[in-house]
């Protein structure tokens, strides 16, 4: 995730690949589903394309189908896979199927630590699903921003989604503008920048602003 943030890819996939044999080797399902999983979602933003990612959510969807941390990954990354391909149908039917399986967690894992997946991932991928599918309400925004305070990242995330989803590309700049230059230049928020500009400009935003501040 490290190597990610960076931009340097060749090195993820190396260590996505060894943690992956490693956790598949210990015999733990959940252990199996959330390095999958997790791998899947980081994918979607800064890894793979849309396609590549889903099919990894999907392989890390199969890992088990009991309630974990793995699996909420995983299907949030097939949402937002489904989402950027624009099959909104799908993209509905998966967040569907997320909203159930975190009614199903167990209330260690619904928490906001290491290893868990609280309400605040649930309306990151709502927020992510309706910026770029179409799907679900604008309040996944609000709701997302309210529960990612004092996050930078998520909420920078969240921030640009809801640029993308109101092609306010000044909102983006502005976003982008507020942080530091290490933030700035974490390949989790310029990639996402970058999806925001394009669907911005696919509906007829003008986005020069914002490629310049990308570009710098």
């Amino acid at each position: 995730m490290i190597a990610l943030s960076r931009g340097e890819s060749a090195t993820a996939r190396r260590w996505w690949a060894r943690a992956q044999t490693a956790a598949d080797a210990s015999g733990d399902s959940h252990l199996s589903a959330y390095i999958a999983g997790q791998h899947a979602y980081d994918g979607v933003y800064a890894l793979y394309a849309p396609a590549q990612a889903l099919a990894l959510a999907d392989g890390a969807r199969a890992a088990t189908n009991a309630p974990c941390a793995g699996r909420m990954h995983a299907l949030g990354a097939r949402a937002r896979a489904l989402a950027l391909l624009g099959r909104r149908h799908d993209a509905a039917a998966a967040m569907s199927e997320l909203e159930r399986s975190f009614e199903r967690l167990p209330r260690g894992v619904a928490r906001e630590m290491v290893g868990g997946w609280s309400e605040r991932r649930l309306h990151h991928a709502a927020s992510f699903v309706g910026a770029f599918g179409g799907v679900g309400s604008k309040t996944a925004h609000d709701e997302g921003l309210r529960l990612s305070h004092g996050l930078w990242r998520s909420s920078t995330q969240i921030r640009l989604h809801q640029a993308a989803a109101e092609a306010d590309p000044q909102y983006a700049v502005a976003t982008l503008s507020a942080l530091s230059p290490a933030q700035a230049g974490d390949h989790f928020i310029r990639r996402l920048a970058l999806r925001a500009a394009d669907a911005c400009e696919a509906r007829g935003a003008g986005v020069a602003e914002l490629r310049d501040v990308l570009a710098a």
